[in-house]
């Protein structure tokens, strides 16, 4: 996932999901002026600049994307044209998070960025701790996907099971959780939260070709450029094979064949008090 040209060439669904949560949810937030805004997992910018940028109030102070790769960080950076926006590099999961990031923030938000941390209870606790009292956040958080299930097959495969020891880094903590609401608010309210909503929807992502699907699958995916070059090709084929075995054509109502892939988020908008 370090291929920041790669993804931001690809993120139509990375913009669908992030509009739908912030056209739904974003009344949620307590604006005031001079407001301080974190967006972790900010990828290559796009979300951050294109779609929570406008919707905040004008009178904000900053927004800052954070996210784990030099790469996408230095992407967003040089696409940014706003002085009030800036990009960091920054592991939200991280036990010594001060050593990077010391400052308080009056909002947080994030889109599908925590589903990718498996130091979940870290992660609450940073979050918690980056927070002005009174701040508030919104996440979305992917807890059960195709492509999940996806990497776990690829793993198991003789041929790639070698190079893919670390597979489960890649996976949601909650892909396998009867009931990731529970967990999640619990991990919340633990840490001192008080928790508005925490909710997990079924949503699909939509792809009009297996070459949209292709292309958006490979862009998140952490594997193939950790690979031997001479594997890579291979490995994608067999990649899309596994893709295939699911099926998701479906006829939508304009009577085109289009690829419709189920997920699960949680949603949620929590405040520290």
């Amino acid at each position: 996932m370090d291929n920041a040209e790669l993804y931001s060439k690809n993120h139509r669904v990375q913009i669908d999901e992030a509009t739908f949560v912030l056209e739904n949810y974003i009344q949620g937030i307590k604006w005031k002026s001079g407001d301080s805004i974190l967006d972790i997992g900010s990828g290559s910018g796009e979300v951050t600049m294109e779609v929570l940028a406008p919707l905040l109030p004008n009178d904000f102070e900053k927004l800052v994307g954070l996210d784990i790769s030099p790469e996408m960080v230095n992407h967003a950076k040089k696409q940014n044209k706003n002085p009030k926006i800036d990009f960091i590099v920054c592991d939200i999961g991280s036990e010594n998070i001060t050593k990077t990031i010391d400052e308080k923030f009056d909002h947080i938000f994030s889109f599908f960025c925590l589903n990718w941390v498996q130091n979940q209870i870290q992660t609450v606790k940073n979050m918690y701790n980056l927070l002005k009292p009174g701040g508030d956040m919104l996440l979305n958080i992917a807890t059960k996907s195709t492509i999940f299930d996806i990497y776990e097959s690829m793993a198991s495969y003789p041929k790639w099971s070698k190079f893919l020891t670390n597979s489960e880094e890649y996976i949601s903590p909650y892909h396998h959780c009867t009931d990731p609401e529970a967990i999640y608010e619990k991990l919340l309210v633990d840490e001192g939260f008080e928790v508005k909503i925490c909710r997990v929807q079924q949503r699909f992502m939509i792809f009009s070709d297996l070459s949209e699907l292709k292309n958006r699958l490979l862009a998140i995916n952490p594997f193939v450029n950790k690979l031997p070059e001479d594997l890579q090709s291979s490995y994608v084929e067999d990649y899309m094979k596994e893709v295939y075995n699911f099926n998701y054509f479906h006829r939508l109502q304009s009577r085109e064949i289009a690829i419709k892939v189920p997920f699960k988020v949680c949603t949620v908008l929590a405040t520290k008090p």
